[in-house]
């Protein structure tokens, strides 16, 4: 069931994904109308209509999960494991997963994580997870959530891209003030 994998550069421990559970108690969901009672399937469909899971779902597909962003778990009493914090990533690895959840929740246009890399099912089987409470994950929660952290402005946000900052041609500081508006091609094409 668990599994520190520290081998990997990664000092969560690591549970599998069929023992993760959605959190009921989650205020969007909550806000959505999703009731405490509610059925996982019911918590994943609003999850993906209405919380931008896709985008989530296709950032894990191409690149994998970060092993950086465990998920919040508290173990209830029944024994299993819920994700406090997290839950829009659980949805996406759960339909990436899963074909028939996806069809149910009408995620069909997610791609074959089998096509795009044949070890990334076998990496989301397991994710990796910080066990806690809700108390002590209260003040986290607050500050992400309500608070959040601050946005990059377009020179910082540039600055990630390899293609880029790798780039000759990469523009000057100078030229990309915070309220810079930056389009970055899609496909072959280069910067001028």
């Amino acid at each position: 069931m668990t599994d520190k994998s520290e081998t990997r550069g990664d000092p969560y421990e690591r549970l599998k994904t069929e023992d993760l559970f959605l959190d009921a108690e989650n205020p969007r969901l909550i806000e959505l109308g999703v009731g405490a009672n509610a059925k996982p399937i019911d918590m994943t469909k609003a999850l993906w209509e209405k919380m931008a899971v896709a985008e989530v779902a296709m950032s894990i597909a191409w690149n994998g999960y970060f092993p950086h962003e465990p998920l919040f778990v508290e173990q209830d009493k029944q024994g299993r494991m819920i994700v406090i914090e997290g839950n829009r990533r659980l949805a996406a690895v759960k339909l990436l997963l899963d074909p028939a959840l996806r069809k149910t929740v009408g995620a069909t246009d997610l791609p074959d994580i089998d096509k795009i890399d044949p070890k990334r099912r076998g990496e989301l089987a397991k994710l990796p997870v910080q066990r806690t409470t809700r108390k002590d994950l209260w003040r986290y929660l607050g500050f992400k959530h309500v608070n959040g952290p601050a946005t990059w402005g377009a020179y910082a946000r540039l600055s990630t891209s390899p293609k880029f900052t790798t780039s000759t041609r990469f523009p000057s500081r100078k030229l990309l003030s915070r309220s810079a508006t930056i389009t970055i091609p899609l496909s072959g094409s280069t910067m001028a």
